[in-house]
């Protein structure tokens, strides 16, 4: 589904125009997927890098669903993603929903997570 406007992460409603609040909501799920990430030891031991993509639903009250898997690399990249993301939905379980022409629509959310191993000198 096309919709106007993607669905907004927490703490981001009280701004101006959807462009702000999208710049803004964009960051704190970064900050908050950067501060709750822990590279998995076994992935690390293995040398393992990849995109992780996990689906959720937000419906048009914001509510969100359970995450789920819809693209996987390795098992321990893959469940650490499920993880973070089911905490950060528990933390912050209601989004400002998409809109489309100006009603609150359901949206499939798909959020990439790329686990890089930074390079050692």
């Amino acid at each position: 589904m096309t919709v106007d406007e993607f669905p907004i992460f927490p703490g981001c409603g009280d701004m101006a125009n959807y462009s702000e609040r999208r710049e803004c909501a964009d960051k704190k799920l970064l900050e908050y997927l950067y501060n709750h990430i822990t590279y998995p030891p076994k992935a690390r031991a293995g040398d393992v890098e990849g995109l992780v993509v996990v689906k959720f639903a937000v419906d048009a009250t914001g509510k969100v669903g359970e995450p789920e898997l819809g693209r996987g690399v390795h098992t321990a990249l893959d469940e650490e993603a499920l993880r973070v993301v089911r905490q950060m939905l528990e933390e912050h379980p209601v989004w400002m929903p998409a809109t489309k022409e100006g009603e609150a629509v359901a949206y499939e959310f798909k959020l990439p997570i790329k686990f890089k191993l930074a390079a050692t000198v």
